[in-house]
């Protein structure tokens, strides 16, 4: 069930792995860009994010697929705000798992590393396909 398709992500209910799926759609930063209509990527991140913490508490889902192949860069702000007020919200919701398809360039790749490795209180692993979130999700079920 799609709750968010936005010109910026789609999040939605995976019930196969009973878990938020976020998938970015084609963007080269992640910043104060004006968008059609007025909204800012910024401003996008952050509504689509806070969508993640809303499904996971409405399902009470334990998991999160996050496509991010899409994604290139997030700027230091949304960095700490995702490390300051999301990814706690999320804990606090119940997400203990989080399966990431990472950024198809470099500097995201990076930018992603950077940001994961202070994450504490979750597992977080790398996969290259939503199928393979999938399996790895489940795995951690059983």
């Amino acid at each position: 069930m799609t709750y968010l398709d936005s010109a910026f992500a789609t999040v939605e209910w995976n019930s196969t792995a009973q878990a938020v799926q976020i998938a970015y759609k084609d963007s080269t930063t992640i910043s104060d860009i004006t968008l059609t209509g007025g909204a800012t990527l910024r401003n996008e991140l952050r509504h689509s994010l806070n969508t993640v913490v809303d499904i996971a508490k409405e399902h009470s889902g334990k998991a999160i697929i996050g496509d991010m192949s899409n994604l290139t860069l997030l700027t230091s702000e949304d960095e700490q705000w995702s490390l300051q007020d999301w990814f706690p919200r999320l804990q606090q919701a119940g997400v203990r798992t989080i399966a990431i398809i990472p950024p198809q360039t470099l500097i995201g790749k990076l930018s992603l590393d950077v940001l994961m490795r202070q994450v504490h209180g979750m597992k977080i692993q790398r996969v290259s396909s939503v199928t393979e979130a999938q399996y790895w999700l489940k795995t951690q079920r059983n």
